[in-house]
């Protein structure tokens, strides 16, 4: 790997359109980082894979996508693809679930916003 790759962060990249789109840019010729809520699940299943490494994140903190973000560009120098892809989805009768529930719902697949503030931030900063 070279510096000139272009880098992509992929959310989501666990399962399901995250896990091929990150599959995808790894054979375009990416270095793509690969993000779950438990990154550690992953290690020597099929998901390994060269170009294509794991962090934790949970889209819904902050705390958490500034992390992930500041690792992507301590690790790499650039962040050229960002790829907001993770979601959730409730079980349930609208009229069953938990305003909190609701409220993890809204957090997780709308907000996730927060993936590209964050990435504005440092190019603020930087």
């Amino acid at each position: 790997m070279n510096a000139q790759q272009p880098v992509a962060l992929v959310t989501g990249a666990s399962s399901g359109m995250g896990k091929e789109v990150a599959l995808r840019l790894v054979d375009a010729g990416y270095r793509v980082v690969g993000t779950s809520r438990d990154a550690s699940a992953f290690k020597g299943r099929d998901l390994t894979v060269e170009g294509l490494s794991f962090v934790d994140l949970d889209v819904a903190s902050e705390a958490a996508v500034a992390e992930a973000v500041e690792h992507v560009l301590g690790r790499f120098g650039r962040l050229d693809v960002l790829v907001n892809n993770a979601g959730i989805g409730s079980r349930g009768a609208a009229e069953e679930l938990s305003i909190a529930q609701d409220r993890k719902v809204i957090d997780v697949n709308v907000l996730a916003v927060r993936m590209i503030k964050a990435l504005f931030a440092t190019r603020r900063s930087g």
